[in-house]
């Protein structure tokens, strides 16, 4: 602290340091040092993660924070989900992204904090900038009071630039953590399917008249569940869409005012670069919102599918073993027959779908060897894209196909096992 500080020093928030002399322990010592790193390069102090005037401890700087960890998870959600693999609520993923949740809540939380503290002691810098300023009007004394004011300003801006990092950090946060609570909705929705679906199959290979209809009340049960869940989700879709065209609107009246005033340079042209700037981020937030809607109708509409295929099964099970049960062979036949057609027909769709599958590969390949080529490999344009577009879109059409032939390839093995009843039910 420097031995002319008999009294000790008193940084900003209050805290003092001890004068020199005083017999201190060693971990306030080391405290106090840091209280005097922070006060002296608070934005510096605060990327390493370091203490804050008052002695708050700083969140998880950038270099350690891992800002990987959430995607991680929502992918590998995602892609268990896809291929079908059991993701139990409550189990080994379902605790990561919830304890990932508790960490990003907490990281924002001491962000607030720190925002709070860098806030006051940015309030103090800007007073003294207000008093040079001031005293520079009524003197006219820029060559003595510049030097003092320049130091200031620089002060001041890297307590900007860090509060600008902190709230963008807060951001990234929230916007990681809708993404992983939007997953364990997906884990626990997925568990309630897979039970259910799980309980059906074994109704369909062994159940009774009884067992059918008990299954095919809970599927009719959960699927007007999504349908209305769906309706509501279109509703706020056209909500969305009408901010989404509002938001656009205004983004481009800030850009004709811009082109009006381009030659002019003041603050009037800053206001206005600065809400050209905001326009653009609100809309990208409401178009990000319209995304997660579609993402969420998307999803819906899959389980809908899957529970329409579902209900179709029972529908056919309960129609064969009704013709079984009244023993008219002339019946069992035609109903064989019906069933011989379905399947067929359910080989046509299977065949259309394996060629489709590959033209939709071939195209992902041919996209990846053009953003692979020499002119495009290392390049943001307009042109890779396009490109990337068409990659995505074939990858993600390739993926609902093969979803479909696994849904259509269960479809088969009823029909098969229905088809060797009634066989057996006429020898």
């Amino acid at each position: 602290a420097g031995a002319s500080y008999k009294h000790g020093r008193v940084l900003p928030g209050g805290s003092r340091l001890p004068p020199v002399g005083v017999a201190m322990l060693p971990w306030r010592r080391a405290a106090n040092r840091l209280a005097l790193r922070a006060w002296r390069r608070p934005a510096q102090a605060a990327l390493r993660g370091g203490v804050f005037p008052g002695g708050r401890l700083a969140a998880r700087s950038y270099s350690e924070a891992n800002f990987g960890a959430a995607s991680t998870l929502v992918k590998k959600v995602e892609t268990f989900l896809s291929a079908g693999v059991k993701v139990d609520k409550g189990g080994d993923i379902y605790g990561q992204i919830e304890s990932e949740i508790r960490s990003l809540r907490q990281d924002n939380d001491i962000i607030a904090d720190e925002v709070v503290e860098l806030k006051k002691s940015r309030e103090q810098d800007v007073a003294a900038e207000e008093q040079l300023v001031a005293q520079m009007r009524h003197s006219g004394n820029f060559m003595d009071l510049g030097e003092a004011l320049l130091e200031t300003s620089k002060r001041i801006q890297e307590f900007d630039k860090r509060l600008a990092g902190l709230r963008c950090q807060q951001v990234e946060n929230s916007k990681d953590i809708v993404d992983l609570k939007r997953s364990l909705a997906r884990i626990e929705q997925s568990a309630e399917d897979v039970e259910l679906l799980e309980e059906v199959d074994k109704v369909l290979m062994n159940g009774s008249a009884v067992d059918l209809a008990a299954s095919k009340a809970k599927v009719l049960e959960m699927l007007d569940e999504y349908l209305e869940r769906f309706d509501g989700h279109s509703e706020i879709v056209q909500a969305t869409k009408q901010d989404v065209d509002v938001a656009i609107g205004k983004l481009k009246n800030l850009v004709l005012d811009l082109r009006v005033r381009r030659s002019s340079i003041d603050a009037e042209m800053d206001c206005l670069r600065g809400n050209f700037e905001s326009g653009f981020y609100e809309a990208k937030r409401k178009n990000a919102r319209l995304a997660r809607l579609r993402d969420q109708q998307a999803m819906t509409g899959k389980e809908i599918a899957l529970l329409e295929q579902v209900l179709h099964k029972i529908k056919l099970c309960e129609r064969v073993r009704s013709a079984i049960t009244q023993g008219n062979r002339q019946k069992i036949e035609e109903e064989a027959k019906k069933i011989w057609k379905e399947n067929e027909s359910t080989q046509k769709a299977l065949r259309r779908l394996d060629e489709h599958c590959a033209k939709l590969s071939d195209e992902g390949q041919r996209m990846v060897q053009a953003l692979r080529a020499p002119a495009h490999w290392s390049a943001m344009s307009p042109q890779t894209g396009e490109l990337r577009e068409k990659f995505v879109a074939a990858v993600r059409e390739e993926e609902l196909a093969f979803e479909r032939l696994a849904a259509l390839r269960g479809t088969q093995a009823l029909q098969i096992k229905l088809l060797g009843e009634l066989r057996a039910a006429t020898s």
